[in-house]
């Protein structure tokens, strides 16, 4: 039986840092209104840009998965 040479990880760190900055951009403004009610403003804007974002990485994150699953699967 022939041992795979190396069996290469998803890249999980990148998805989970670019999740963690998507957070951040839609969570922000909801700290910065409670020091600054003027700022309210700001959700308007990025709360719909933050689920979109949320949704286009859930998005990419699936189909990268899916084709990696698909390239490194063992073959018979």
């Amino acid at each position: 039986m022939i041992e795979p040479i190396h069996q290469s990880r998803f890249p999980w760190w990148v998805y989970w840092t670019a999740l963690i900055f998507i957070l951040a951009f839609t969570i922000a403004p909801f700290f910065l209104m409670v020091a600054d009610s003027g700022l309210g403003i700001l959700l308007i804007v990025t709360a719909p840009l933050g689920m979109g974002a949320l949704i286009v990485w859930g998005i990419v994150v699936t189909i990268h998965r899916l084709a990696w699953g698909r390239h490194n699967k063992p073959s018979p």
